[in-house]
């Protein structure tokens, strides 16, 4: 991945160039961090008290401690799974970033990399009949 962003800076043509890209590049990876960690944060501090107040409410209802505590780690389960897949999916995303930007700076460089990594593929997986 880091190939990737370096050989996009460096496909800029003067240095003036290249700086600011690089820059926004930290500023932008900078700043996803931070908000992320920030709202991992939040998101955390939320759910753990909604499950509290979830299984306060069941208990005071009625329902047994150890089916209100089985419930919810269901619950917690699926939440895990469901937050695990969308960063699964934004991770993705942000792997697929630098060949967007790529194709953005340079489509002729794009197209000659696929079709190099075509002939690449196709002699490695060639079988020889003799």
């Amino acid at each position: 991945m880091f190939g990737k962003l370096a050989a996009i800076v460096l496909m800029r043509k003067t240095a003036s160039a290249r700086i600011p890209l690089f820059q926004r590049l930290l500023v932008g990876v900078t700043a996803v961090l931070t908000l992320a960690l920030l709202t991992a944060f939040l998101v955390g501090t939320l759910i753990v008290g909604c499950v509290y107040f979830i299984y306060q409410q069941l208990v005071e209802q009625g329902i047994e401690p150890g089916t209100v505590l089985v419930s919810l780690a269901v619950f917690i389960i699926l939440l895990i799974v469901a937050f695990g897949l969308g960063v699964m999916l934004w991770a993705r995303r942000v792997r697929d970033l630098p060949k967007e930007m790529l194709v953005a700076e340079a489509p002729i460089a794009h197209r000659v990399n696929g079709i190099v990594n075509a002939f690449v593929d196709g002699l490695l997986t060639h079988s020889q009949k003799r």
